[in-house]
């Protein structure tokens, strides 16, 4: 009398059809969500503007072709003078004589609703585009 055999481990634990389905679903949730979340370049025509004591003073075109490519120098004279550098998609304050100099230590602004703040000076640089940053706060 012959003996039902039984499965091995091995023949239990090979991959079926539904498992290679269930995985190709994972990965493509996994690729659909990455491309909405994922930041695009709309082609913003991003622009810094720059408030004083709430007098706009300046407004910086960040976008190509009228930004430069390279970092290019913008006094701003206020109670304590600093400046500003700017390129395409990005303003930031390269030099204050504030004291803290906060501002100096924000770094890069690069996208739409980014805010440079220099409390001592009442300045403001504002980055506006046609869409802003879903985050509330960014830290590093």
């Amino acid at each position: 009398m012959a003996t039902p055999s039984k499965s091995s481990a091995a023949d239990r634990l090979r991959p079926t059809l539904w498992d290679g389905l269930v995985v190709l679903f994972v990965v493509a949730a996994a690729a659909v969500l990455f491309l909405a979340v994922w930041p695009r370049s709309s082609g913003d025509r991003l622009v810094a503007v720059v408030t004083v004591d709430g007098k706009e003073v300046a407004t910086l075109p960040l976008y190509a072709p009228d930004a430069p490519e390279e970092a290019t120098a913008y006094p701003i004279e206020c109670k304590y003078p600093l400046v500003l550098e700017y390129k395409v998609g990005a303003v930031r304050v390269a030099e204050s004589q504030c004291p803290g100099k906060d501002c100096i230590h924000t770094g890069w602004a690069t996208k739409a609703g980014s805010q440079i703040i220099c409390l001592p000076n009442r300045l403001i640089v504002t980055v506006k585009g046609k869409t802003t940053s879903s985050f509330d706060a960014i830290t590093n």
